[in-house]
């Protein structure tokens, strides 16, 4: 297993999308920085990728 903890991305209406192993995995199958998905999982941004994140499988309503 990877290190670090799974993150879960949602649609913006609160669908989970999918759940990646860590955020470098995200990062890395999205093309975008490793920062940017850690800000979007610590709730420095509120959407990226048109999703919102946070860590592990958390359902979410919106």
């Amino acid at each position: 297993m990877l290190p670090g903890a799974p993150v879960s991305r949602y649609d913006l209406k609160g669908n989970r999308m999918k759940t990646y192993y860590n955020i470098t995995q995200a990062a890395e199958e999205l093309g975008i920085t490793r920062e940017r998905v850690r800000d979007a999982v610590h709730g420095r941004l509120l959407v990226l990728v048109d999703s919102v994140w946070r860590k592990g499988r958390l359902i979410i309503s919106m």
